[in-house]
């Protein structure tokens, strides 16, 4: 496939996949966005990954369960709760997960097309319980069969990372407090597992967009010094369930950066994007939003964080404005966004 993509999803793929190496981690992640303007961000960690996670020590090298829900009017309710490796159940032959009570499983056509997602987690005092109708499926970031974005054969690190499913209708109930509420909306689901310790990146801005027709998921990744900052940028745009631009030829930039009083990190609250192909060009402006999580990441063993040089990982939600052009064409449409950013390298001077 042109651009180093692939579309195609074996139910295997998105098994679970255990390795005993060395800082292995894995982890499956359901991401909602409500018509009501709030959402749900629900990870199942077979072994956790730093740094999109704060350290605990109790925490490491179990499965762990974490759910986000994010009211309309921007309140954010987390649990997070570690459990034993009797508690995790799994299938290697299909996405089928189990941890404690809580549990994530597709379903597949006869032809093993990807169709259905059902999500239930609860915590302390927040749970969901959620359909995803898969509307477009997979998107690879790799020509590999193995799925793997990297892999270095001397070493046999690697890390492979693929969205499931890049848009579901999704519908179901959200609980807080004891309060259940309806909710419909739009979703994604993604996979991850690797076994490399996260010093291969500086920072990354990543955004999975709905608007009108159209679902756009870009990552603009920055590499460490070490390796000279190199650029990972793929950008994938669909109008319905057509894939009409695919390239590596795309740049976002944080426009203006504000700091978090809770976790005392930057994060860019404006953002701008700008992606071609051909004769076909697609930018993005996404401004303020809801800030669905922010965290600052220390101390975690083996890599290079601590007290005086964190890294941070943040979430938010937001409008996003699009302009789509294509020779004379012009179309600019309105939509949402799901923005993630991570900071694990001093990008500028900041006082927390």
């Amino acid at each position: 496939m042109a651009g180093g993509f692939r579309f195609d999803l074996k139910p295997e793929d998105a098994a679970w996949h255990p390795d005993e190496s060395a800082n292995f981690f894995e982890l499956w992640d359901c991401y909602s966005l409500f018509n009501d303007g709030g959402g749900c961000f629900i990870d199942f960690f077979y072994r956790p990954w730093y740094p999109i996670l704060d350290y605990y020590p109790e925490e490491a090298g179990k499965p762990l369960c974490l759910i986000n829900v994010v009211t309309p009017e921007g309140e954010r309710y987390v649990s997070r709760k570690s459990y034993s490796d009797s508690e995790f159940k799994a299938s290697k032959e299909t996405l089928d997960v189990a941890i404690g009570e809580n549990r994530l499983k597709g379903k597949f056509d006869s032809n093993g097309g990807y169709k259905e997602l059902y999500v239930k987690m609860s915590g302390e005092n927040v749970a969901a319980e959620l359909t995803y109708n898969v509307k477009i499926g997979a998107m690879k970031m790799t020509e590999r069969d193995d799925n793997l974005t990297y892999f270095n054969p001397v070493d046999k690190k690697y890390f492979g990372w693929f969205i499931i499913g890049s848009k579901s209708e999704v519908e179901g109930t959200v609980t807080i407090n004891g309060k259940t509420r309806q909710v419909k909306g739009v979703g994604f689901n993604n996979y991850n597992r690797g076994n490399i310790k996260f010093d291969l990146q500086s920072r990354w801005f990543f955004s999975h967009i709905h608007a009108g027709d159209y679902t756009l998921t870009y990552n603009d990744s920055t590499a460490s010094k070490r390796h000279s900052y190199a650029h990972f940028t793929p950008l994938v745009l669909w109008k319905g369930d057509e894939v009409i631009m695919q390239t590596t030829n795309c740049v976002a930039y944080g426009e203006r950066y504000v700091i978090d009083p809770e976790s005392g990190g930057p994060y860019p609250i404006e953002e701008t994007f700008r992606a071609t192909q051909g004769d076909m060009q697609i930018t993005g402006y996404m401004g303020p939003g809801v800030l669905a999580d922010s965290i600052k990441i220390t101390d975690v063993p083996g890599l290079p964080f601590d007290q005086e040089n964190p890294c941070f990982h943040s979430f938010q939600i937001s409008d996003v404005t699009l302009i789509i052009s294509n020779g004379k064409h012009i179309e600019k449409v309105k939509g949402r966004a799901l923005r993630e950013f991570l900071w694990a390298d001093q990008w500028f001077p900041f006082k927390g």
